[in-house]
């Protein structure tokens, strides 16, 4: 399989370019695999689409459709997807 943003975001976590504490937010979440179980202890993920938040759930992730908007975060991950305007949103949000 080819190698994608997903594979370079968890080599990226795994070098330490931040750190599994606190509450880690995920927007537009995917499964991550080979994600240290450290990371997932951390993680939320956001995920409104049903096939992508089952994929989610069966990873070991935590995983909601949408976040409260009052959840406050160490950190947050955007994936971007296909429209702008959602994407603009989340990064407002995060």
């Amino acid at each position: 399989m080819k190698p994608d943003y997903k594979d370079a975001l968890v080599l990226a976590l795994d070098r330490g370019i931040a750190e599994p504490t606190g509450k880690w937010s995920m927007f537009n979440g995917v499964a991550l695999h080979g994600l240290e179980d450290e990371w997932k202890q951390v993680l939320s993920c956001e995920q409104g689409s049903r096939p992508e938040f089952l994929k989610l759930q069966q990873s070991g992730c935590s995983v909601v459709a949408k976040f409260e908007e009052d959840a406050e975060c160490t950190g947050s991950i955007v994936l971007a997807g296909r429209n702008r305007k959602v994407n603009e949103a989340n990064i407002i949000r995060a």
